[in-house]
């Protein structure tokens, strides 16, 4: 079936296990509930493909189009979607654990309520996403691009935001025990009611590990801090200093 030509098909249901559509045209086409485990989609075309609640763990989903694809309550565990096209596509409660979306530039997706508990993010572009009271927990989010993203009461237990930009991300509520963050940028960031990470609790020494911006955080991160009195941009002029 590589290379076929199957724009607009009605496969829903489909059983089509371990089946090889690498660059087929898939576009329009319906797979809502099939079964495409351990199948092959490398680089093929399924921009506004139904795929809701289709089983797609273990998939090899490198650079295939899905732009507008209808991926809602689908199973993509341990997928591989390395530099697929996602744009508009929709993700709502899909879950992803383990899958490699390293790299990939998913601005303003919804990914609310969605499990992408030991994702690999690293790098992946997430700017005004809605990750909202999603399970991010183990996720690699190294370098990863988070400006103005929505992540309220969102699982980011020992998650990786080492260098990750969230500026004016919204974290009200995140659980980030255990979680690391140096050289994270978290500009104007509101982390009001969240659970620091542990590597924001003071040293012995009295100070904080280097390398993490907090300048323009909200006032709830420096009580964390053990610093009630001064707001997180002097902490962070402290740190520099």
């Amino acid at each position: 079936m590589q290379k076929a030509k199957l724009e607009k098909s009605n496969l829903e249901k489909a059983v089509l296990v371990k089946a090889n559509l690498s660059e087929a045209n898939l576009n329009g086409v319906n797979l809502s509930e099939a079964n495409l485990y351990h199948a092959k989609l490398i680089g093929a075309i399924l921009n506004y493909a139904r795929l809701d609640r289709a089983y797609l763990c273990s998939a090899s989903l490198y650079k295939t189009n899905l732009i507008g694809a209808e991926l809602n309550n689908t199973f993509l565990n341990n997928a591989d979607l390395r530099g697929a096209i996602l744009k508009k596509a929709q993700f709502f409660h899909v879950e992803l654990k383990a899958a490699d979306l390293s790299g990939i530039e998913i601005p303003e997706a919804n990914l609310e309520e969605s499990d992408l508990s030991f994702c690999n993010l690293e790098r992946a572009i997430l700017t005004n996403a809605c990750l909202c009271r999603a399970t991010l927990q183990g996720v690699n989010l190294e370098g990863a691009q988070l400006n103005q993203a929505n992540l309220e009461r969102t699982n980011l237990i020992a998650a990786n935001l080492n260098q990750a930009k969230l500026i004016e991300t919204r974290l009200c509520g995140t659980e980030l025990t255990a979680s690391r963050l140096i050289k994270a940028d978290l500009r104007k960031s509101n982390l009001s009611g969240a659970k620091p990470p542990l590597c924001l609790f003071p040293l012995q020494s009295g100070g904080i590990k280097p390398g993490l911006e907090l300048s323009g955080a909200t006032p709830r991160l420096c009580k964390a801090l053990g610093n009630p009195e001064h707001e997180a941009g002097q902490v962070a002029h402290q740190e520099r200093a």
